[in-house]
């Protein structure tokens, strides 16, 4: 569907808050795979997933759904901020962290901080509770590359991928 390429400056400080894409793309499921192209660790923004959050989209959707805000939207311009606490600016839609602790907890879930080395690949689902660190002024660079997927056969009602190409035919 498609392929973006995203860089984390050392220079500003920037998270992408707690979110699954599927809050926001709708339509069939999809799937991302995110390729590290230089180191990733928590000092330059590393991702943090949940598994096993794609079985409780339900009860994510009911608690939280309604607190989604578009932080692009505020006053403040998150690409220029350069200190602050959680929330994270610069996001689409976000999670407060204490209320998603709370969450995971009453589920039986965690979180997991994923390191990666340049060249790593995480694949994950569009249902999938994901993050990223915010990077600390000074830090290195980051770059990644995320592609996404779906299933060319199965209609989709998205109205972010209006139009599709197929990647491989079968």
């Amino acid at each position: 569907l498609y392929t973006k390429a995203v860089w984390k400056d050392a220079e500003v400080q920037t998270g992408f808050g707690w979110h699954w894409d599927h809050a926001y793309w709708g339509g069939a499921p999809k799937y991302s795979t995110w390729v590290a192209l230089d180191d990733a660790e928590i000092a330059n923004g590393c991702l943090q997933l949940v598994p096993g959050s794609h079985k409780i989209i339900p009860q994510l959707r009911e608690r939280f759904c309604k607190d989604f805000r578009r932080q692009r939207d505020e006053v403040e311009d998150p690409w220029l901020t350069r200190s602050g606490g959680p929330p994270t600016k610069g996001d689409d839609f976000v999670i407060l962290q204490d209320a998603l602790d709370v969450f995971l907890k009453e589920h039986g879930l965690g979180r997991e901080t994923h390191d990666a080395a340049a060249g790593d690949v995480l694949f994950f689902s569009s249902y999938t509770l994901h993050s990223s660190h915010r990077n600390q002024i000074g830090s290195a660079d980051r770059w990644a590359l995320i592609s996404t997927y779906r299933d060319a056969s199965t209609e989709d009602s998205s109205r972010v991928f209006l139009h599709p190409r197929p990647v491989l035919r079968g």
